[in-house]
């Protein structure tokens, strides 16, 4: 299995109670945010309550991503994540 790292970045956002990431390259990131920038607009940035620093990206098991990847033959990144070309 070749593990690539597509060029872009992972952009995480929250909506309601949930918190999201999604791995997006550069012309997909720029859409993400061009669609976003009518409703930002009008939103204020809201405050870090205590014991919520560092919640994004937090997660449980990281570790399994890979080797269920692997028992599924499904290539992932050096971050366990599923390719976006798999999907």
């Amino acid at each position: 299995m070749t593990l690539r790292r597509p060029r872009g970045e992972t952009v995480r956002f929250r909506l309601g109670t949930a918190e999201y990431e999604i791995d997006l390259n550069a012309k997909n990131a720029g859409k993400f945010r061009t669609q976003m920038a009518p409703f930002l607009t009008h939103a204020r940035k809201a405050a870090r309550g205590p014991g919520r620093a560092g919640s994004y990206g937090v997660n449980p098991a990281p570790q399994r991503r890979p080797a269920r990847a692997k028992e599924h033959a499904i290539e992932v990144n050096e971050c366990g994540r599923i390719l976006a070309s798999n999907i």
